[in-house]
């Protein structure tokens, strides 16, 4: 393969640019090493299956578009990962291809050429392998004692991230922030339930910054802690206690990346919400990156103090729903693909199709399935399933939440009344409420599909699961009916904590 000419490559970058979001190109096109192309295969180097990932989605049928209208060619595309420069491998092939003056014709003096050429080859290769290797270790090494210090999981990564559009929008959003910290969106809140990707997201910007510290050698790395709302809590309390509050402050108030997780436990907590805003008014003005999530929106996060609430607002808010199916079912098989043993693709399905209400229950049935079959030695079938995972199947489901109670919350999110969703009105007003109280009705409680129509007005077992499958299908392509729906959770959930 050739690498293409550079004339050409910009001019596959100019015509991405004009078709793309300019935070896709920024992010994802910009930095991107020239490809190869010999006849129509088109090879395009990455440096991880992430990359590669987004590419695919983002670039792929566009680069196929301009080479069809703009070269008259059929191009098929290729992904290498690899970290290595074009320039250090021409030099080493030059090196390793360059044959030494032959001294004479014989058979003898060709065969010592051949074994010199061979020795050096391999005297090159080792050389070069023990020092990657070593530099290798020396990295991972000095990185390991950054994220301890930093108090980061370095496990999550965004390589280990698997995005769909519940999570799209965040994942690139942090990516951007992880890539020019304190200048792209400052602050970042991130939002959404129990087990949905938020500390694996924070935490994926706090391991990028200092892999980038130690990789490129930067003289003065950038600084960076995380910090669960509790720890930082206790913390100042046990300042206080110890009468060294000055410590604290200058602990986190030099830092260049503040993390903080999970900011509801704020709520009723004035002395510590006093702490973070001195601390966000200090960072925020020395050009400091803060991140922060929660999991709800700021506006129904309760007895925050206004002024720390404008601080939140002055950035960008984004926010993660459930996962999919598909999904659901891609990070099912990416953690298959870390285990000895394997469930059947059935099974795996039926997790996925089964297991909808995060990633943290959707790893747990999967990891109870997995030990079942290692330790009992015996193939889970699709009905041990069924019965290993009947909490997880039931998760969702409050077996002290009454229907009229879901169908009132729904009535109050709509505007209008339980006897209007209960009447025979068709009109919109009362129709997509009415839908929506029999799917929330059907997902969050034990009742029947024949109690739940009852109580609807007389509605029948099908007409309950038609509404179910209607709202399903639509809340995955209507984000603000998703929002609705979710939000009419979390104050079902949250007024009877």
């Amino acid at each position: 393969m050739a690498i293409i000419s550079e004339s050409v490559w910009d001019d596959i970058k100019e015509y991405l640019q004009e078709r793309i979001p300019s935070a896709y190109y920024t992010l994802w096109v910009e930095d991107l090493r020239t490809p190869e192309l010999h006849d129509n295969k088109l090879n395009i180097f990455v440096t991880n299956s992430f990359e590669q990932d987004q590419l695919q989605n983002i670039i792929e049928k566009h680069i196929i578009m301009y080479f069809s209208t703009q070269e008259n060619k059929t191009v098929e595309i290729s992904y290498t990962i690899s970290d290595a420069k074009p320039q250090t491998k021409n030099t080493i092939t030059q090196i390793l291809d360059k044959e030494p003056e032959p001294q004479s014709n014989t058979t003898t003096q060709t065969v010592h050429i051949e074994e010199k050429e061979q020795t050096l080859q391999n005297t090159v290769a080792n050389i070069l392998s023990s020092s990657h290797e070593g530099e290798e270790k020396k990295v991972l090494s000095r990185l390991e004692q950054k994220q301890k210090k930093a108090n980061l999981n370095p496990r999550y990564t965004f390589d280990a991230f698997i995005p769909g559009e519940n999570s799209l929008f965040s994942l690139n959003t942090a990516i951007a922030i992880s890539k020019n910290p304190g200048k792209a969106h400052n602050p970042l809140l991130i939002h959404g339930g129990v087990g949905l990707g938020k500390t694996h997201i924070i935490s994926s910007i706090g391991n990028y910054i200092l892999e980038e510290n130690v990789k490129n050698k930067i003289n003065k790395p950038l600084e960076v802690i995380y910090v669960t709302t509790e720890t930082f809590m206790n913390e100042f309390v046990n300042s206080i206690k110890d009468n060294n509050v000055s410590a604290f402050t200058n602990k986190y108030r030099k830092v260049d990346v503040l993390l903080i997780d999970d900011i509801q436990f704020l709520q009723n907590k004035e002395s510590i919400q006093d702490q973070l805003f001195h601390t966000f008014n200090e960072l925020y003005e020395k050009g400091k990156q803060m991140v922060f999530t929660a999991d709800r929106p700021l506006s129904e996060l309760k007895n925050i103090t206004d002024r720390l609430k404008s601080r939140f607002q002055r950035g960008i808010t984004v926010d993660i729903t459930p996962p999919q199916y598909e999904i659901r079912l891609a990070i099912l098989r990416r953690k298959m693909g870390n285990k000895e043993t394997e469930l059947s693709p059935e099974v795996l399905e039926f997790i996925a199709v089964h297991v909808e209400t995060n990633v943290r229950d959707l790893e747990g049935a999967f990891e109870t399935l997995t030990g079942y079959q290692t330790y009992m030695n015996e193939i889970v079938s699709i009905e041990k399933a069924r019965e290993l995972l009947k909490n997880y199947i039931n998760a969702n489901k409050d077996s002290d939440l009454d229907l009229v109670t879901v169908i009132r919350a729904v009535a109050d999110a709509y505007g209008t009344t339980l006897a209007n969703i209960k009447g025979k009105g068709k009109n919109q007003t009362a129709a997509l409420p009415r839908h929506v109280a029999a799917y929330l009705c059907r997902e969050l409680t034990n009742f029947t599909t024949n109690e739940i129509g009852d109580e609807l007005g007389g509605r029948s077992h099908s007409t309950v699961i038609n509404s179910w499958k209607k709202i399903d299908s639509e809340k995955a392509k209507d984000q603000d009916l998703n929002q609705k729906i979710e939000k009419i959770k979390r104050e079902l959930k949250f007024s009877k904590s």
